[in-house]
């Protein structure tokens, strides 16, 4: 036997299972991208120090957004922020590098200009903020030290200064005495204010006067190295060529020695010899002019391949030995008709 079916009843319509639901389906609508979006912006400073991926963003002390990419772009560094479009940051802010407290992680905080309103302009996704600071560690270190003693009372900031000059003990003289040492360079910095001063302007003509050859002077430098290189690796070389040299002089100076009396005498013959030339120079010009008479008599007296020199040799080696000076076979002196070419 089939047991009989029964179908459930239609409760009554419950309002408040459908408020949830309808909560659940605009969650899910927000998620898919329906509500606001998160906009993006960048800055850039000149140092970041320890500022990290994923540090806060912040606006009036109140967290807007994070770090979302930092990177070096030359010599500084663009930071990429993930902003909250809920917290209608304005287009004109400062971004500035800062710590949470004395010992705290640094933040970027974002402070809106002195004319912004609620109806200027706000931020827009993918803007650079132009204006950016980096807040020094002193400046930081005296506002977090204003922030800290602010909500201490006189008494209770005299109780601990009390108990910090008990915690001293017996060094308080010492501390003392180096208080007064600390007082006394700092006056005579103080004294010297004018030539400190002028050291560091000085110093300041001096790099702006070697700047310009900065880089001719690096190139001089690195010439320099270079050839000092070259030399240390060629001085071996260089010794044993130093070395020949010595060598080949004392060979030289022994060589010389050796034949320097023969040298001698080749010098004296050479000089009797010039001076014999220079003696009888007179006799040398007149065998030059007498050199062309004789070889145009010589072709005048030749008879076929023979040669008549009896006046040549005997007649005028002879005193009067027979000279006809009207005849050009028979003079022994050749005129100046004789003498042409």
């Amino acid at each position: 036997m089939t047991a009989p079916v029964r179908r459930r009843q239609p409760g009554p319509f419950r309002p408040v299972r459908a408020l949830a639901l309808l909560a659940l389906a605009g969650a899910t609508l927000a998620a898919c991208g329906g509500g606001p979006r998160d906009l993006t912006a960048s800055a850039r400073f000149s140092d970041v120090s320890d500022l990290a991926v994923g540090a806060p963003v912040q606006m009036a002390d109140i967290a807007v957004g994070s770090v979302r990419s930092i990177t070096l772009s030359g010599i500084d560094a663009d930071v990429t922020m993930s902003i909250q479009s809920s917290a209608r940051v304005p287009a004109d802010v400062t971004a500035s590098v800062e710590t949470t407290t004395i010992l705290g992680e640094r933040i970027i905080q974002l402070t809106p200009g002195a004319g912004v309103n609620a109806s200027s302009p706000l931020l827009a996704d993918g803007a650079r903020i132009s204006h950016t600071v980096v807040v020094p560690d002193l400046e930081q270190l005296v506002k977090g030290g204003a922030q800290l003693f602010a909500p201490i009372s006189a008494s209770a900031l005299a109780s601990l200064v009390e108990a910090g000059g008990q915690g001293f003990g017996d060094q308080g003289a010492d501390v003392h005495r180096l208080i007064d040492d600390l007082s006394a360079v700092s006056a005579g910095y103080a004294t010297q204010t004018s030539s400190i001063q002028g050291l560091i302007n000085a110093l300041n003509q001096l790099g702006a006067s070697t700047a310009p050859d900065a880089q001719a002077n690096a190139e001089a430098v690195t010439n320099l190295a270079r050839t000092t290189q070259i030399l240390a690796d060629q001085s071996s070389r260089f010794e044993d060529l130093l070395t020949a040299l010595n060598n080949l002089s004392i060979q030289s100076r022994s060589i010389l020695e050796g034949y320097l009396a023969q040298i001698g005498i080749q010098l004296t013959g050479l000089a009797d010899a010039t001076q014999a030339v220079a003696t009888e120079q007179v006799d040398l010009a007149n065998v030059l002019v007498y050199l062309k008479g004789h070889n145009k008599t010589i072709s005048e007296a030749a008879v076929g391949r023979f040669v008549q020199i009896l006046d040549d040799v005997i007649v005028c080696g002879v005193p009067n030995g027979g000279d006809n000076p009207s005849s050009a076979t028979a003079a022994c002196t050749p005129t100046a008709q004789s003498t042409g070419p």
